[in-house]
């Protein structure tokens, strides 16, 4: 073997290890595990820092008006950094209270869709996060503090109970996920406050 091959030997080899398909054993997935993409992979710990940069950009293209470039931006920061639940939060956030509201939507179905769209985001988030009770939470609040509210006014499927039903489950699956705030269940402040008088 000739000393001009060896460099081209190494470099044949490293790349070989790259592409090697090493695996790890399969675990069973659970709720606030995520697969890792070859990008994140990749990009180890800078992956956060590669997502912070795209929710300026999804901040700046809403500012422009320019939403479905923002929506794209959004799921490029997701796929990044699933794992932080404040992202998921910051898309839902949007959907519901930004696109969902009335200054926005005054259609009453058309806001209706983009307040489901949004809690779907939470829904998403469970499956991906670090923290699904946070959003689980977060999903309940909307629900019981604000959805039930309107529900009349957006023809939410089960008016202001069937939004109070959906906010207790998500409220109940973040206290068993581990989630409380304050320390108290906010499932039985909401029960109170809706009771019958």
């Amino acid at each position: 073997m000739t000393r001009a091959r060896i460099p081209h030997l190494i470099g044949w080899s490293i790349v070989a290890i790259l592409l090697f398909p090493w695996r790890a054993p399969e675990l069973p997935r659970q709720i606030g595990q995520t697969r890792p993409t070859f990008v994140t992979r990749l990009i180890g710990p800078s992956a956060s820092l590669a997502a912070s940069v795209y929710w300026i950009r999804f901040d700046l293209a809403l500012r422009d008006g320019e939403h479905d470039r923002a929506y794209v931006l959004a799921e490029r920061a997701l796929s990044l950094d699933a794992v932080a639940p404040e992202g998921w939060h910051t898309l839902a956030r949007h959907l519901i209270f930004d696109r969902g509201s009335l200054e926005s939507e005054p259609d009453p179905q058309r806001r209706r869709r983009w307040i489901e769209a949004g809690l779907a985001v939470f829904e998403r988030g469970e499956l991906e996060t670090s923290d699904p009770g946070q959003l689980a939470y977060l999903r309940g609040t909307i629900l019981t503090l604000y959805v039930a509210e309107i529900a009349d006014a957006i023809d939410w499927p089960g008016g202001t109970e069937g939004a109070l039903e959906d906010g207790r489950r998500s409220l109940e699956r973040a206290e068993n996920l581990g989630y409380s705030p304050t320390g108290a269940s906010l499932k039985s402040h909401v029960d109170h406050e809706h009771a019958p008088r």
